[in-house]
């Protein structure tokens, strides 16, 4: 095979055409191929000026073609070998952009297919084809859980979704809320917030974390529900789903009524039914619907003490203007019918329950009178009583009040108060004639 340095010279110059460079110089037909012409006077100017190696290369290789041909032919073929190469080159060097543009296209197809020929073929058990890329499975095992690598990722060996879930520990957990993680060693979701764990512990929407002295406590919210008060265990308790101070407030019968203690009375009292009256006795519950007598449309204030609800003030049925404090005084066999109706005259019994509910005989007396502590409300005064011919009698000594129980058939059981230096002492078994006059206090029925 005859070595041809013109297609070598033809392919440097295709190959310089492609060159990104737009300031190199292509090669020029002369400078490639000096001594090929169509003339003879070309020929010699060439061969005159031609000492380079190129030129006897050219005149070497023309000589080894004129052995294997005539001089004729061998001429006019190397005329048209010289002019023809050269002059496709010039001629097609913008279609060898153009080309070069399309070789890139392909380039770039060949490159794709590549990429999809890469799972065409063996795939490790480990692995899997995702869009043309091969990927580990999770934990990179063959029982690994196959995934989406834009919108999942791997737990252990088991996939996620980004956008709601996370990973810690090699455990999968729903994002807080949908957007939030947390730490799971210290906090918890709880409605969707991230929350501190309380001693190390989580708790429910319907509980709280109590912290008292560094002390940390679950408690339940007040009413167990979610909407339930919190509040301080040491200082306040619950009703319902509010919270109250123990000290000052109560809860009435486990229902969702609060209210405050009425001063240094410890009782507790229905809302609806009583309140307090400070401007006119400080821990006195009085009822809210005052006891007014038809008779002479007076109207009385009335306290509750223990279960028993009773007059805060003297009866007197008859007055309409002026009435005294002490009210009117009445006979046993009057006073067993005078109260209003709804109320009646106490008996013993019930007299003594009021002793027992306030402390006792021995202390009745102060509790009870105007003149001692009045810690009820009761206002009992130191009225005595009127004799058979009118005149008082223990007036600002004692207060004396009917009882409905009789001894026999002369006597009935004498309720009243006597009070020196400040101590009052009830006494309940004294007997006295049906013809004194005394107080009347009456009791709700």
């Amino acid at each position: 095979m005859t070595f041809n340095w013109k297609y070598c010279l033809f392919a440097l110059a295709l190959l310089l055409s492609c060159s990104d460079n737009p300031r190199l110089d292509y090669p020029s037909e002369e400078s490639l191929f000096p001594n090929v012409s169509g003339s003879a006077g070309s020929s010699s100017s060439v061969g005159e000026s031609s000492s380079s190696p190129i030129a006897e290369s050219s005149s070497s290789n023309l000589e080894t073609e004129d052995s294997s041909s005539s001089s004729a032919e061998s001429s006019s073929s190397v005329e048209e070998s010289s002019s023809s190469p050269i002059a496709e080159s010039s001629s097609s060097s913008p279609e060898t952009a153009g080309s070069s543009s399309s070789e890139m296209s392909s380039s770039s197809v060949e490159q794709s297919s590549s990429s999809e020929n890469l799972c065409s073929g063996q795939i490790p058990d480990s692995k899997f084809c995702f869009e043309g890329s091969i990927e580990w499975k999770c934990g990179r095992i063959p029982t690994g859980d196959e995934y989406n690598t834009r919108t999942e990722d791997c737990c252990g060996s088991k996939k996620f979704n980004k956008s709601s879930e996370f990973c810690v520990d090699d455990e999968i957990k729903d994002k807080c809320g949908g957007i939030n993680t947390y730490t799971p060693a210290t906090h918890f979701c709880l409605d969707g917030t991230v929350t501190l764990k309380c001693n190390g512990e989580s708790y429910e929407a319907t509980q709280f974390c109590f912290i008292e002295n560094f002390v940390e406590t679950i408690v339940d919210k007040c009413g167990s529900s979610p909407n339930g008060d919190k509040y301080k265990p040491t200082e306040e308790g619950c009703c319902g789903n509010k919270k109250y101070n123990t000290t000052t407030h109560f809860c009435y019968d486990n229902s969702k009524k609060i209210d405050n203690y009425c001063g240094i009375n410890p009782q507790k009292y229905d809302p609806d039914l009583y309140e307090c009256k400070p401007t006119i006795n400080s821990n006195g519950i009085y009822l809210r619907e005052k006891l007014t007598d038809t008779r002479n449309n007076k109207i009385y204030n009335a306290v509750l003490i223990g279960n028993q609800v009773w007059m805060a003030e003297n009866l007197d049925h008859t007055c309409t203007n002026n009435c005294t404090s002490c009210g009117k005084t009445y006979t046993w066999a009057t006073a067993k019918s005078v109260c209003p109706s709804n109320w009646h005259l106490p008996n013993k019994n019930e007299w003594e329950v009021l002793m027992t509910s306030v402390g006792g005989l021995s202390t009745a007396g102060t509790k009870l009178m105007s003149g001692g502590t009045n810690d009820y409300g009761f206002s009992g005064l130191l009225c005595g009583g009127t004799r058979t011919d009118g005149i008082s009698w223990n007036v600002n000594t004692s207060g004396e009040l009917w009882s409905a129980s009789d001894n026999n058939a002369n006597v009935a059981y004498e309720n009243h108060i006597r009070i020196n230096n400040s101590n009052a002492i009830w006494t309940s078994n004294a007997s006295v004639a049906y013809e004194l006059a005394f107080s009347v206090r009456c009791l709700k029925d």
